[in-house]
């Protein structure tokens, strides 16, 4: 993170305080009704229309291993029957570790995928740059994809994706969300990074700052 993102959260705290609160309640009704919402199928209409997968890629285990909720986002990959599919995610573990990308490939193998189906992206580290790399990737004219996330994670792609121009359908991975103390904890989290992003994007908006919003559109 750099002195730009160290000084948006940063804004981002002190909105928080000065609203008691009620601006990360706001960012947390928007991610619930999001996730709560969203659908884990494509409708016929857009299932005829899409030629691409996107999976996004989720930080591995400590020992390397694929999370569950990494293995919840290929399994839906698995049953929406299009091919081929692409594993954005880059090396969140340090150079010891298989890429994100590199560890679904290798799941997805197992399951009896064909390996030229699958593609892998391995240099993005972050949500922002996952979808900036897929802006770059895209040829307008003929991929058409659909992206595979976590319910809890879809409100802040979503919101993402628009600012960078994406505006491609999402399936949830789960089928409902998944209610457990962790799910809360990553619900309140996505909100905490929304409401951060906003702060940035307005403060930059208000500042004119040019850098910070080519970062994020």
């Amino acid at each position: 993170m750099g002195p730009d993102g160290l000084a948006m959260l940063l804004i981002s705290s002190v909105i928080i305080v000065l609203t008691g609160g009620l601006s990360l309640l706001a960012s947390l009704i928007h991610v619930l009704r999001t996730a709560w919402l969203a659908s884990s199928n494509l409708s016929s209409s857009q299932d005829k229309d899409r030629s691409l997968i996107v999976v996004l890629g989720v930080c591995l285990n400590a020992d390397g291993g694929l999370p569950d909720d990494y293995i919840l986002r290929l399994r839906r990959a698995i049953t929406l029957n299009m091919r081929p599919i692409l594993i954005l995610g880059g090396a969140t573990r340090g150079p010891h570790f298989p890429t994100e990308s590199q560890a679904g490939r290798d799941w997805l193998l197992t399951q009896d995928l064909p390996a030229d189906t699958i593609l892998c992206e391995d240099v993005s580290r972050s949500t922002l740059e996952n979808l900036t790399y897929l802006r770059s990737a895209l040829d307008p004219g003929t991929d058409r994809p659909v992206m595979i996330t976590n319910r809890y994670h879809i409100a802040r792609l979503k919101i993402m994706a628009r600012g960078l121009g994406l505006h491609h359908p999402v399936c949830a991975a789960e089928t409902s969300i998944p209610w457990s103390v962790s799910q809360c904890g990553k619900l309140v989290l996505e909100a905490a990074y929304i409401h951060w992003y906003y702060s940035g994007y307005w403060t930059a908006r208000l500042l004119r700052h040019k850098g910070m919003l080519a970062r994020i559109s």
